[in-house]
């Protein structure tokens, strides 16, 4: 039935209901220390433009340290070690990518951004989260290697519109890769992401 319901929807791959993805609950400790990873320093300065604002930075840390923690039982220290990766995996730099949205992501085609300021960075792999502002849930929801990204991801212009469900249409404010839910490696276990590897 799922893969007949993907035909008749025109979905280029077939849609495999996550098992559950990864569910994190944001707890309180989280949330207090990726805010205050946003008055000590600002990393959203991006030389090229397009620098990210203090809730767009407190998402990021949401995000990468929820992956972070699973892996390593801690937080990340950003004291020491290299900002161009958010976490090494198997000898490859990743980069976690955080959206916030109202909801859980539930449906293949929603969407992940990726800011055109970034595409130079020299990361191997990107891992894709929503944090659910609405019940505080934390879905890590898939990842990619970087260069099969920009195959399968569209390009939006600054100054396009996107309609976003029932709000209003969003504007780009900088150039943004949007890649659909479906085109990503699933990860449902944490085994999953200690496995990640490009061949």
């Amino acid at each position: 039935k799922v893969k007949r319901f993907c035909q008749d929807m025109g979905w280029k791959r077939e849609w495999k209901p996550h098992k559950i993805m990864i569910n994190i609950k944001l707890d309180n400790k989280l949330r207090e220390f990726a805010w205050n990873q946003t008055k000590i320093r600002n990393m959203g300065q991006r030389s090229a433009g397009w620098n990210g604002d203090r809730i767009k930075q407190y998402t990021g840390h949401i995000g990468e340290n929820a992956v972070y923690n699973l892996l390593y039982g801690k937080y990340k220290n950003y004291d020491s070690g290299s900002l161009i990766e958010d976490l090494v995996i198997n000898d490859l730099k990743c980069d976690v990518k955080s959206m916030i949205r109202k909801s859980d992501l539930r449906d293949p085609t929603w969407v992940h951004n990726y800011n055109e300021y970034q595409k130079d960075r020299p990361n191997d792999v990107l891992i894709f989260v929503n944090v659910n502002k609405t019940d505080g849930n934390i879905q890590i929801c898939g990842w990619i290697a970087k260069t099969e990204f920009f195959k399968k991801a569209v390009f939006k212009e600054k100054g396009q519109t996107a309609q976003r469900g029932n709000s209003p249409n969003l504007v780009y404010g900088a150039g943004n890769y949007e890649i659909q839910q479906q085109f990503l490696n699933e990860i449902n276990t944490l085994d999953d992401i200690k496995n990640i590897k490009i061949n």
